[in-house]
């Protein structure tokens, strides 16, 4: 059983590293949600949005994307759907986070992209 730790306005980190470049997500996770005193008020399915890191095994190259069915997104791009990056297939899953709206996942995404900084330590935990 996955369990989530859920901190707000933040990621659910689920893990670093994935062997054979396998997922083996689903989109949606159970949450448990609790009141302030401890109290559970039950479970319940979230849907959940991902930031993924794909390393390319022809030119070791990073790609770094966001979806909401990862599985299926790792599938298109080693299919070769993308355009950007359909030259550097195969692809292996290297690293993902959760995160439980569209809008957090994509605010990561962009950061990622543009703040070196945030790129640079990222990488550092992945690869070394």
């Amino acid at each position: 059983m996955l369990r989530l730790r859920l901190i707000p306005n933040g990621p659910v980190r689920l893990g670093v590293s994935l062997p054979n470049g396998k997922a083996g997500t689903s989109r949606f996770f159970t949450q448990r949600v609790t009141t302030r005193r401890g109290g559970i008020l039950g479970n319940r399915l979230r849907r959940m949005f991902f930031v993924y890191v794909l390393k390319s095994l022809k030119d070791q190259t990073t790609y770094i994307g966001s979806s909401e069915d990862l599985e299926r997104r790792v599938k298109e791009h080693n299919a070769g759907k993308t355009k950007s990056i359909k030259h550097k297939i195969p692809l292996e899953l290297v690293y993902y986070e959760a995160y439980l709206t569209k809008t957090l996942a994509r605010k990561r995404e962009i950061e990622l992209k543009k703040n070196s900084a945030a790129k640079e330590k990222l990488f550092r935990r992945i690869f070394t």
